[in-house]
């Protein structure tokens, strides 16, 4: 389960756009760590749908309260 609160660091550029967000989780012995980079801003993308089968479900996450 997540914590009851999780703290992010967030970077902004001189634009107040997000360029960077990282936080760390600790639970039962293990720590994640994520970090998000933004780049290419207002650049066009090309999104596809992955197939079917690669796609699935990822449980349900509740705070601890």
């Amino acid at each position: 389960p997540l914590p009851p609160e999780v703290t992010y660091d967030i970077w902004l550029d001189d634009e107040d756009r997000t360029v960077r967000m990282v936080n760390e989780l600790g639970a039962e012995g293990m720590q994640v760590s994520t970090t998000l980079t933004f780049t290419s801003f207002g650049d066009p993308v090309d999104i596809t749908a992955p197939p079917a089968e690669e796609i699935s479900e990822m449980p349900a996450v509740t705070a601890q309260g």
